[in-house]
């Protein structure tokens, strides 16, 4: 079910990044002499009070005849985004550029409703006598998991271009134990025991991978204050963040919308087996395997808020919502066992074509090493709409049951994924 030949594929394409910005990078230092860089640092907090619709500062106090050729890379009026500036200014000042980008991640599997078995048990010794059954779902782990990403920036706010893979992988079990007079039934599967001595195992593996592309817009929320500074330039140190006008000359605030495609494909299994802890043998089995592979259009918004002096860290909120249209196949698989060796086997499938939402949030914080380099970390939620394990049973019809109930369940019918993260980025 993993396929990892997708993940290698995602790794060259963002390897491939870099070596095609290899030689505009070393064309760039060309034009970075030591003096210019020491006047880029000291205006390195200074440019978003002359952020104008061209995408360019005024770049009067830096001696330029044109505003535009601030945006060319290594020329005149190349800005401080380029060779040191740090954080916010450095963002709203940096040129085109790549960047590569590697994600580790700790994710746990969770469905609206994942029952491993039923145990029923009797108590005849009270008046009157009671039965009672307890459903023990599937415990999933928190699994290594990770996503790689790259794409392009254009030059200062203009948006990028992203390319990103994403695989997550959780895995899940439970163990029924029967006590004297217990009944253990794992359902769907239809798999039961009431013997001491027999146990009843249930094992889960959960997987999904995703290709996303995307374009996204940063929209800075504030602007500079030209009447608190007079004439002066946010290109002049008076009036800087923290300068004379403070805070007010920067937006301390961003949102980002994105837009794009996402295809994705999605597995999970659950077996169950009833297994004789002392000889190792087998008896009945059943597993039960859900596959989906699906595209459709992806949209999302972030908030991110800026902290620090140099606006060097940061804390955001992001929100994505995919409509996913695909194939969704179920298999259900039973197998009756005599001493060890299968008699019969029972199998059912399920297979129709549907819209699969996907909601993912993401909370975390980052803090720009330099303006090349960043760090985050954060905690994600993921949750795949008609994708769980979507069983609907009636107790009263098992035949496990000694003394069955009227109990029907219908789940919600969703798997979702939870975890936390660190992210490393790197632009060139």
């Amino acid at each position: 079910m993993k396929r990892q030949w997708r993940g290698t594929a995602a790794l060259v394409a963002c390897l491939g990044l870099l070596c095609l910005q290899s030689a505009s990078a070393e064309r760039q230092r060309e034009y970075q002499m030591a003096s210019d860089a020491a006047e880029q640092v000291t205006a390195s907090l200074a440019s978003y009070n002359s952020f104008e619709s061209g995408g360019c500062e005024s770049c009067d106090s830096y001696g330029c005849d044109s505003c535009n050729s601030g945006c060319d890379v290594g020329g005149p009026c190349h800005r401080s985004g380029s060779s040191g500036g740090i954080g916010l200014l450095g963002f709203l000042q940096r040129p085109s550029q790549f960047y590569v980008a590697a994600e580790y991640m700790q994710v746990r599997a969770s469905f609206s409703e994942a029952t491993a078995f039923v145990t029923q048990s009797q108590n005849a010794t009270v008046a009157p006598p009671t039965i009672t059954s307890v459903f023990t779902p599937i415990e999933y782990d928190h699994d290594p998991s990770y996503r790689i990403f790259g794409g392009y920036r254009l030059c200062d706010c203009a948006g990028e271009i992203q390319f990103g893979y994403t695989s997550y992988d959780s895995d899940g079990s439970a163990q029924g134990i029967p006590s004297a007079g217990d009944i253990i039934v794992a359902i769907p599967e239809e798999v039961f025991t009431n013997t001491i001595g027999q146990n009843i195992d249930v094992n889960s593996n959960v997987s999904a991978e995703s290709v996303d592309l995307a374009f996204s817009k940063t929209i800075p929320l504030g602007g500079c204050c030209p009447g608190d500074c007079g004439d002066a330039c946010c290109g002049d140190s008076a009036c800087d963040c923290g300068g004379a006008c403070g805070t007010t000359c920067c937006p301390a605030w961003d949102i980002t919308w994105t837009a794009g495609v996402r295809y994705s494909q999605v597995d999970w299994d659950r077996t169950s087996t009833v297994v004789n802890p002392g000889t190792n043998i087998v008896g009945n089995s059943g597993i039960t395997v859900m596959d989906f592979e699906g595209a459709g259009p992806r949209w999302g918004l972030e908030g991110r808020r800026y902290l620090g002096s140099k606006y060097r860290f940061s804390l955001f909120l992001k929100g994505d919502i995919s409509l996913l249209l695909g194939d969704v196949e179920i298999t259900n698989t039973r197998i009756a066992r005599v001493a060890g060796a299968p008699t019969l086997a029972n199998i059912t499938r399920f297979n129709t074509t549907q819209i699969i939402p996907v909601l993912d949030i993401v909370a975390g914080g980052n803090v720009n090493i330099t303006d090349r380099f960043t760090l985050s970390g954060g905690y994600l939620f993921s949750a795949w709409h008609d994708l769980g394990m979507r069983d609907t049973f009636d107790i009263l019809d098992d035949p496990g049951f000694a003394n069955p109930t009227d109990l029907t369940f219908d789940d919600a019918n969703i798997l979702g994924f939870d975890g936390w993260f660190a992210r490393a980025e790197y632009a060139f």
